[in-house]
């Protein structure tokens, strides 16, 4: 279990409710409009977001003080696009868990064949679609624990639909989806779906039942 318990932090100069998750292991689609904290929660996961009081626990271990370097966790998001080359791009989270730099280097051009990536294409160069076997092929080198999407159907365009979904279902443990679409439902048919409205969590659950809930935001949001 993933859980977020009792954690309050300041967004936007504003302190806000303590929130509270708890997400099992599979797909969990996140979903809410602009304002309701979803990219603020991955921040928090990843250690990134400072806490003033509470815990992130996963299988029972308090991470809280864990640097975020040191966190078994992967992000692939607006924030998370390199600059560099292929193969430099694909050494560097390598060479941050200290591995040698000529089997680095070995391994990111093994990934580089895999995933059909020229190594020293710059990365504002690939196309959407190219772009995707990037980020496939740099999670393809860590078995991450939790792995967080931030908004990849509106990041990656709808056209590369199949490959973003593929891209998700590729990943285990923990995999957390944010999306402000309600449309992404139907596109990624998740495990779980948590669906929220700033502090609030309005419905957590299996994806197949949501149409059971009748909150008018949520049947607003996923136009039922």
């Amino acid at each position: 279990m993933l859980e977020i318990k009792n954690v309050k932090i300041e967004y936007y100069g504003e302190d806000l409710c303590d929130l509270n998750f708890a997400f099992n292991k599979g797909v969990t689609l996140i979903l809410g409009e602009v304002g309701s904290f979803k990219t603020t929660l991955f921040l928090v996961l990843g250690g990134v977001k400072y806490i003033e009081q509470g815990e992130v626990i996963i299988d029972g271990e308090n991470i809280e003080e864990i640097p975020p370097k040191h966190r078994n966790m992967a992000y692939v998001g607006l924030n998370s696009t390199p600059r560099g080359c292929v193969l430099s791009e694909l050494m560097r989270p390598l060479l941050l868990r200290k591995t040698d730099r000529k089997q680095a280097r070995a391994i990111a051009l093994d990934a580089c064949n895999m995933f059909s990536l020229a190594p020293r294409q710059k990365i504002k160069k690939l196309s959407l679609e190219q772009l995707i076997r990037f980020f496939r092929a740099r999670l393809s080198l860590r078995d991450s624990n939790v792995t967080m999407f931030d908004e990849p159907y509106h990041y990656f365009g709808e056209q590369n639909e199949q490959a973003i979904t593929d891209m998700i279902r590729s990943r285990n443990g923990y995999v957390l989806v944010a999306s402000c679409d309600g449309a992404d439902v139907t596109r990624l048919e998740p495990d779980y779906l948590v669906i929220v409205r700033r502090d609030k969590v309005l419905y957590d659950g299996k994806a197949q039942d949501v149409t059971y809930c009748q909150d008018e935001y949520v049947k607003k949001l996923l136009s039922i």
